[in-house]
């Protein structure tokens, strides 16, 4: 079976990068990354909580930050979190994708503890590089998201 591992760059913002380890004859492949929000700078060195789904980036910069990314649902790397202070209408939700190749499912969660999914996509191929791909939340369940 195949494992991965997660580094940090030292780029502003900083990115998460998940790479596939290979097995047997198969090299290491990046399989994903995730770009961190500005501010969230130069990652330097990481702490992985393998029974909470946790790794933690401590950043090199002034001041220092620690960077908490979820990696636990079936090895993927989520985004953080943002909140807003005034109501707003969901219209869709957009990934970026920087290979054409494979099937994402978005979801929307609240912030409780245990989280409650909100909202969630049907499983969407990627067909585009470098692109945004776009999923109207009408096209996922429900059809209509109070987030």
């Amino acid at each position: 079976m195949e494992g991965y591992a997660y580094f940090g760059t030292g780029t502003a913002p900083g990115i998460v990068v998940k790479v596939a380890l290979g097995s047997g004859a198969n090299p290491p492949t990046r399989a994903e990354a995730l770009t961190l929000d500005s501010g969230e700078n130069s990652l330097e060195s990481a702490v992985i909580d393998p029974s909470a789904g946790y790794v933690y980036y401590g950043t090199f910069t002034s001041a220092g930050k620690v960077v908490k990314v979820d990696y636990a649902l079936l090895g993927a790397i989520y985004g953080t979190e943002m909140t807003m202070v005034e109501e707003g209408h969901l219209n869709d939700v957009r990934f970026y994708s920087h290979s054409p190749s494979g099937n994402v499912r978005l979801a929307i969660y609240d912030d409780q503890e245990p989280r409650n999914l909100l909202w969630e996509s049907g499983s969407t191929g990627i067909t585009k590089a470098e692109e945004w791909l776009t999923v109207p939340i009408s096209s996922g369940t429900p059809t209509l998201c109070r987030c």
